[in-house]
């Protein structure tokens, strides 16, 4: 291909910018997730958004095209075609690249190649143009990385949205908790490998380094809290850091402090915050994604309404619903659906699974390990393994690129605990073995099953690996379809047990909060054959 080349597809966010502008100035301007830009010249009618590069602003060896997304309102659009079209100029050192293309409809994608263009910093351009004259433009500030370069970043959100550390596709498996050095060993001994640890700037920095080693060495990962020194906190003011005092000046030195350290994962920089702070969060995430290029940023939130306003915050957008036994577990399916609609595909969303029981919260008894009444596990019980295992599923089916639970000193003190720590490990168990699928990239084709059960096909070279959840609190029996050529059996996994398919059809039985995953193998034919 020259450097003409364009791809031009329907845009799936049909508007959602458009309806947010009153309430978001951000998103309605069109400014992209991540990446600082240029203000929008023209009419606010035409709304840009940089769909990649979607990690900040760099253009990898492998994925050298940027992507920009463009919406109209129908009336506009209606108005000015025909004659609409969206131009792209990427340019380095003298050298463009250019795409175009005539709209035909209100909402598209447009990509132009960096080939040819020499490493370095980039601008991107964006144009909404009828003729020779320019209705609307947007400049973004890009950086194609030299390989070597890339070999220096410790971990980075690819393209497909997958966590990648130390060069190789890597899915976030762990528990929030505390920096605790006697627990350390029982994590350590089970399929989880990260953690998140409450309190670290209260640790003093030698101990804290002696931990990371610790944690390295046991194979696991941190993802340091900093949620104690966003703009406005408080925690520090009376204590400061190491001698150090402000918010703003300890952070940059708990970055300098740790950022050599190859156990740190991430940085945690808000925990529930509401959207008054957005930006002055904003501005935190900004400070901390310059001190240390190597990682990315993650905060998680609990108002699904909230969502839309933080994505320009961080890198990963973390979720924790917490349903159990208030609500049905089709919470965690709705805050990820929200989620994901917020962030547009440009960004990571994480699930932080329920995983303590809210009466350790709600409680006149301050001591969390506490018996509890008969109407406390009424009200604010723990999930049972049956709902752990159908929350952990509805996240992966509703797109988790990264499971973190809440918490692990809270189901450390439950009386449960030695039960409820074994089925954690075995459904853990069951994601790592899962992983490999969950990060694929490969296309696994359509498919269709029959409600009330939710699922999401995986594709990992010639298997398919369906996952299938039944949310709700009634059995159900269940026909999948394929829609192509398998064998006569499909492979139940985690069960021990497989069941007949016809022509690439199978049903199976679903008990109240049931979850199965299937996999099917491919036979000689080539992968992704249809029937005819």
């Amino acid at each position: 291909m020259n450097n003409t080349f364009q791809r031009l597809r329907l845009w799936p966010v049909v508007f959602s910018l458009v309806a947010l502008a009153a309430a978001n100035p951000m998103v309605a301007s069109g400014a992209p997730l991540n990446e600082p830009s240029e203000p929008q010249s023209g009419p606010a009618t035409a709304r840009f958004q940089l769909r990649y590069p979607n990690y900040r602003g760099w253009l990898f060896p492998g994925h050298r095209s940027a992507e920009v997304g463009i919406a109209i309102p129908p009336d506009t659009f209606r108005f000015r075609a025909p004659g609409l079209e969206l131009r792209l100029e990427l340019s380095g050192t003298g050298l463009t690249n250019r795409a175009a293309h005539r709209l035909q409809s209100e909402t598209a994608e447009l990509s132009v190649p960096a080939e040819g263009l020499p490493a370095g910093d980039l601008l991107l351009k964006a144009s909404l143009c009828s003729g020779s004259r320019q209705l609307a433009a947007r400049t973004w500030h890009l950086r194609l990385l030299t390989r070597a370069e890339v070999k220096s970043v410790r971990a980075y959100v690819d393209s497909d949205n997958r966590l990648i550390l130390d060069g190789k596709p890597f899915f976030p498996l762990g528990w929030y908790g505390a920096v605790n050095e006697s627990q350390l060993a029982e994590i350590a001994d089970s399929p989880f490998n990260c953690l998140l640890a409450y309190g670290t700037d209260r640790v003093p920095k030698e101990r804290m380094r002696r931990f990371l080693d610790t944690m390295q060495a046991s194979g696991l990962k941190l993802i340091y809290c900093m949620n104690d020194v966003y703009p406005t906190a408080t925690y520090l003011k009376n204590t400061g850091w190491e001698g150090i005092r402000g918010n703003s000046n300890i952070a940059a030195a708990v970055v300098e402090a740790y950022r050599d350290h190859p156990a740190i994962l991430a940085w945690y920089l808000n925990d529930e915050l509401p959207r008054k702070l957005a930006p002055q969060l904003e501005g935190y995430y900004h400070a901390v994604r310059q001190d240390d290029p190597s990682r990315p940023c993650f905060i998680v939130l609990c108002n699904s309404s909230e969502f839309r306003y933080f994505p320009q915050t961080t890198y990963i957008l973390g979720v924790d619903p917490y349903p159990v036994p208030r609500h049905p577990v089709t919470q965690v399916a709705d805050y990820l659906d929200a989620a994901q609609k917020a962030v547009q595909g440009a960004e990571p969303v994480w699930l932080v699974p329920q995983a303590f029981a809210w009466y350790q919260y709600n409680s006149k008894n301050a001591d969390r390990g506490h018996i509890p009444s008969k109407e406390e596990l009424r009200t604010g019980r723990a999930p049972t393994r049956e709902e752990e295992r159908c929350m952990t599923y509805l996240g992966l089916i509703h797109g988790a690129k990264g499971l973190i639970y809440y918490c692990y000193y809270d189901l450390r003190v439950l009386p449960q605990y030695k039960e409820m720590w074994g089925w954690m490990k075995s459904i853990a168990a069951e994601v790592k073995t899962l992983s490999p699928a969950l990060l694929s990239t490969q296309a696994p084709g359509h498919w269709r099953v029959s409600t009330p059960v939710q699922g999401r096909l995986f594709r990992k070279g010639d298997r398919l690996y369906l996952l299938a959840a039944n949310p709700t609190k009634a059995p159900c029996q269940v026909r999948f379809d394929l829609e192509r050529t398998i064998g006569r059996q499909v492979e139940v996994l985690f069960e021990n047990r497989d069941i007949p398919a016809n022509d690439g059809t199978f049903q199976d039985s679903f008990t109240p909060l049931a979850v199965h995953v299937y996999l099917v193998r491919w036979p000689s034919a080539a992968p992704g054959s249809t029937r005819n």
